[in-house]
């Protein structure tokens, strides 16, 4: 398979290294074949610069061809020059800050991404390319985001003050990326249950990027239950049919979310996400957290629901109407402020002789830095045992 791609907008964009990051990537840390071909206008900065980036399994037969598979623009005049370039049901990446005309065409594949305006909204206009080249590699999948981020790494080591910054904007870059090509509010509405978020992820333009639905935001006490809680009154006020949920941390796959809605339709009342399952994937999890999982959390959970589960502290899981509604459920209560919801109701569905399975899903903590999550040191995986066996003993049930 061979992927010819081109990016183009004006000197100072960061277009050049965008092409490089990518190029340098795939040939120091694959065994595909990869050219770059740049080429600058009159002006480095200012003026036009484009490059071109080929990447193959097989030897490649030209460093720049006629029809482009993928096309990254970064302004109107680029649109205007290199659409004509792109094959039909090709993919086309527009900084949509700086690129409001119409394409022109109706045969190609549009990811829209504001780069500009999130770049300065984390305070560097110059991150604008770091994160068109999180999107672009998060869309296409065309090589593996980890192996990008070591080569933007690598290139940076002699500016360590940068990393963080960059590591933030690819990570971004690649949420956004991952988010329109799995194209999730096509298939159910986006519904935000936020507990009081100060970075900003929750503006009204941020927002829309994602197609989200509806913004919740709890203001009154409690943590994870009370957010859920808050989600689940709004979507049974509102008829929907099944509730998925899942972490806002970007650790879970949005790609499986297909699967939970199948389960839902094929009539299961409780689909739980695992990664321990075959076609699921662990990707550094800490390993407390794994023995914890696999040698505690999990088999109790199976004994209590007198059904096997294999990841029951992972909240990427689906309800049916049904199971929410029962009137041996009531899940509304204001006893579940914490996390005694996520652990009651992975007990208390198969204990009513509802149906319950799990799908396979990918969880990826980070492989450096901070671990996200909410559970940390002896007092909250404590609290999370002292819930745990409370919801065995019965002590949630209506």
């Amino acid at each position: 398979m061979e992927t010819n791609l081109c990016v183009a907008g004006f000197g100072g964009q960061g277009v050049m290294t965008l092409g490089k990051f990518l190029a340098d990537a795939t040939c120091n840390s694959t065994d595909k074949n990869v050219t770059f071909f740049p080429s600058y206008g009159a002006e480095q900065r200012g003026g036009t610069a484009n490059c071109f980036v080929v990447i193959s399994d097989e030897a490649i037969g030209a460093p720049l061809g006629d029809v482009m598979d993928d096309l990254i623009v970064m302004n109107g005049p680029s649109l205007k020059k290199f659409i004509g370039t792109l094959k039909t049901s090709g993919t086309l990446f527009i900084n949509s800050s700086i690129v409001s005309d119409d394409i022109g065409r109706d045969d190609v594949k549009l990811v829209k991404a504001p780069v500009t305006e999130l770049a300065l909204e984390m305070g560097n206009a110059k991150v604008l390319n770091v994160i068109m080249l999180g999107v672009y590699v998060g869309y296409t999948e065309v090589i593996d985001p980890a192996i990008v981020w070591q080569t933007i790494e690598h290139k940076l080591s002699s500016k360590p003050k940068l990393l963080p910054l960059n590591k933030q904007a690819f990570e971004k870059g690649l949420e956004l990326g991952r988010a329109q090509k799995a194209g999730i509010d096509q298939l159910c509405d986006i519904v935000i249950c936020d507990g009081g978020s100060t970075d900003g992820s929750m503006k009204r333009e941020t927002l829309a990027l994602y197609h989200v639905n509806t913004l919740l935001t709890k203001t009154g006490p409690g943590r994870q239950g009370a957010q859920l809680r808050m989600g689940m009154y709004f979507a049974l006020d509102r008829n929907y049919k099944g509730i998925l949920t899942i972490d806002g941390n970007n650790k879970d796959s949005i790609e499986d979310v297909p699967e939970f809605i199948a389960k839902l339709q094929e009539g299961y009342d409780l689909v739980q996400g695992s990664r321990f399952i075959r076609g699921g994937h662990a990707i550094n999890t800490p390993p407390v957290r794994y023995a914890a999982v696999r040698l505690i959390h999990a088999p109790l959970v199976s004994l209590g629901a007198h059904q096997w589960f294999t990841d029951t502290t992972n909240a990427y899981r689906a309800y049916s109407r049904e199971y929410l509604t029962h009137p041996d459920v009531r899940p509304l209560r204001d006893v579940f402020g914490g996390y005694e919801l996520l652990a009651y109701l992975s007990i208390r569905a198969t204990q009513l002789g509802l149906k319950a399975c799990e799908v396979p899903v990918t969880r990826a903590y980070p492989a450096t830095g901070k671990t996200p999550t909410k559970i940390s040191g002896f007092k909250g995986n404590s609290d999370l045992m002292k819930v745990l066996l409370n919801a065995l003993a019965g002590k949630y049930n209506p």
